[in-house]
């Protein structure tokens, strides 16, 4: 549970590294808008970075021990969620993708939209896995994918420069 925790939290303080988007640091919605608001504070860059990732980390944390008391249900409405997410950002990536291109250039919106469709393919991967085999190690494979997706490239910052 520390180790995913640790995992989501240095992912989505990679997503916010730089002050502008770029293939290592995407800017992931879930994370640049809590870090947008913390950095009108005069904390330096890595509190920041960290402010700005703490809210998915606990969210995760929730979510994680929440689901570990049944590791073997995992709801409809989840997979209903998470679905919705995906096809939005697609969607969203859809249309971004011309202001994408003219912002941070056309290689950085492949690699994220490759990013993405990487995770998209996994998330369902994993879940199978878990159907298989519902135990906790599985759980906390798929929900830590999730997350892992959502603080580093889902919903990336494809516009101008904040």
């Amino acid at each position: 549970m520390t180790l995913g925790a640790c995992i989501v939290c240095i992912v989505a303080m990679l997503s916010v590294a730089s002050t502008t988007p770029s293939v290592y640091a995407p800017h992931s919605v879930f994370v640049i808008f809590p870090a947008l608001f913390v950095s009108i504070f005069p904390f330096s860059d890595f509190v920041v970075m960290f402010l700005g990732a703490l809210p998915i980390t606990l969210v995760y944390l929730v979510c994680l021990y929440k689901g570990s008391k049944q590791p073997e249900q995992i709801s409809n409405l989840s997979i209903v969620l998470i679905t919705a997410l995906a096809l939005a950002c697609v969607i969203v990536n859809a249309f971004l993708f011309s202001s994408g291109a003219a912002h941070q250039g056309l290689l950085h919106v492949i690699f994220i939209y490759v990013l993405n469709g990487f995770f998209i393919v996994s998330i369902p991967a994993v879940y199978w896995r878990y159907m298989k085999n519902r135990n906790l190690l599985n759980y906390t494979q798929f929900v830590t994918l999730i997350f892992i997706w959502l603080a580093f490239c889902a919903f990336p910052w494809l516009g101008p420069t904040l």
